[in-house]
């Protein structure tokens, strides 16, 4: 069994992924893969350039909106070959 440790942030606060990247992510377990889960950057905000470790979701990026960014996080899984449960 794959196992993914899938990372709820937004664009705002990228430099903390950053940290994680920098403290507790290379101390994952060979085998295990994480990413992070971003909401989609309004346009009038510029544009940005992803790291291999992120995905941009079809979601808005706020805090109000979390609950529909993780539907969509979910929606990823079938990308990944990890094996995430199905929710209902």
């Amino acid at each position: 069994m794959k196992v993914l440790i899938a990372i709820l942030s937004c664009h705002s606060l990228r430099h903390c992924a950053q940290a994680e990247r920098d403290t507790w992510i290379p101390e994952i377990p060979l085998g295990v893969d994480y990413k992070f889960f971003l909401g989609t950057k309004p346009p009038e905000s510029g544009g940005f350039v992803t790291q291999n470790d992120e995905v941009v979701l079809d979601a808005p990026d706020t805090w109000e909106d979390w609950h529909e960014q993780k539907m969509e996080e979910l929606k990823q899984k079938d990308g990944h070959d990890a094996d995430i449960p199905e929710t209902r």
